[in-house]
């Protein structure tokens, strides 16, 4: 629990910024006073409905939960043109084989964390859900996936159900376990692809256009603005 206490000094944070009381805060999330200052102790989780109101209030969640800031890349502008769920989940799909081929192309090799990474992040684009994509890839059962989690089984089962939602110490642990942070955690929300696209960064500015001009012809093949060469 170490670490999510710095998330909720990272919420007390963006309320003072914010100039609101607690009564106002707990308005935001639809709480009651009472119940947000407990939120704000540490006696009560930040829950999936609070996450999903303070984002839609303007709140960073990825900065939130991982105390970093968002720096969006090319591809957050091309997912902004796309017309439907399954055209963003192709177009992150390729850009993840862009990405893995650039990186190779620069370096001659694509070390074993980033494929990992690169793999994990595949692989919860193909599965229904992000839990599932992530024990698929990490090959372990839902009662390993649970510990791992920090959780009881009956509850990592209605996550991987879509059941329930996850809760900030939830995605808290994702983060700390697995460095991975959820493309996307509310269907209408932000993309959250800051590891991805500072591994774009790190590569040399020629093979960075080059990712772009792809990713930019991928999705005017499926829009059928024009053939993709």
């Amino acid at each position: 629990m170490d670490t999510y206490y710095k998330i909720l000094k990272r919420l007390e944070e963006y309320r003072r910024k914010l100039s609101y009381t607690q009564e106002q805060m707990g308005e935001i999330m639809g709480l009651g006073q009472d119940h947000y200052q407990r939120v704000e102790q540490g006696a009560v989780i930040i829950s999936y409905n609070g996450l999903h109101q303070i984002e839609d209030h303007g709140g960073d969640i990825y900065y939130l939960i991982t105390g970093k800031r968002q720096k969006p890349g090319y591809i957050n502008k091309l997912l902004e043109e796309c017309d439907s769920p399954e055209m963003e989940r192709m177009l992150l799909r390729c850009y993840l084989l862009y990405l893995e081929a650039g990186i190779y192309k620069a370096q001659g090799k694509v070390e074993e964390e980033i494929c990992h990474y690169l793999r994990m992040a595949e692989a919860t684009l193909k599965e229904d859900t992000i839990w599932r994509g992530i024990r698929i890839s990490e090959q372990v059962t839902h009662i390993k996936m649970a510990e791992m989690l920090e959780i009881n089984r009956k509850r990592y089962a209605k996550l991987e159900n879509k059941v329930i939602g996850a809760d900030a110490y939830l995605l808290n642990q994702l983060y700390r376990k697995f460095h991975f942070f959820p493309f996307q955690i509310f269907e209408k929300g932000n993309f959250y692809l800051n590891e991805l696209n500072q591994l774009q960064e790190t590569l040399p500015d020629s093979i960075q256009e080059e990712i772009e001009w792809k990713l930019k012809e991928y999705i005017c093949w499926m829009k059928k603005e024009e053939p993709l060469h």
